[in-house]
């Protein structure tokens, strides 16, 4: 079972994003990419994915130095938090009438749960 503060810090990355993450939203790393990954970060022990629903880097400027973040890089138990967050989301809005799209489950669902979790800033 997944603790509850990782399935937390998952659900709040899927409520600022918007993205309904799927298996397919994943791609493992390798090649160039890995290289320069590991070049940065050290050895890794577990595989590491790329979200490609993602936009991959934001830039931050820190005086005259720009400082480059990758955002979608994640490990192989982050990738499952997202995923398991998904199901959270479908098993906590199931009760919602008809076929409700992802966003409106998002909606419906936000003032349900505390802003630390969905991200908001009430």
């Amino acid at each position: 079972m997944i603790p509850f503060l990782e399935l937390a810090e998952a659900v709040r990355i899927i409520f600022t994003s918007g993205i309904e993450f799927v298996p397919q939203s994943f791609k493992a790393l390798s090649g160039e990419k890995l290289q320069a990954y590991l070049r940065n970060v050290g050895p890794m022990t577990e595989i590491m994915y790329e979200i490609v629903a993602m936009e991959p880097t934001v830039i931050d400027r820190v005086g005259d130095e720009k400082v480059v973040w990758e955002l979608n890089i994640v490990t192989g138990k982050e990738r499952q938090q997202l995923l398991d967050g998904i199901k959270f989301i479908y098993r906590a809005t199931q009760a919602m009438p008809g076929k409700p799209s992802f966003q409106e489950r998002l909606d419906w669902l936000k003032p349900k749960l505390p802003p630390v979790i969905t991200g908001s800033q009430e």
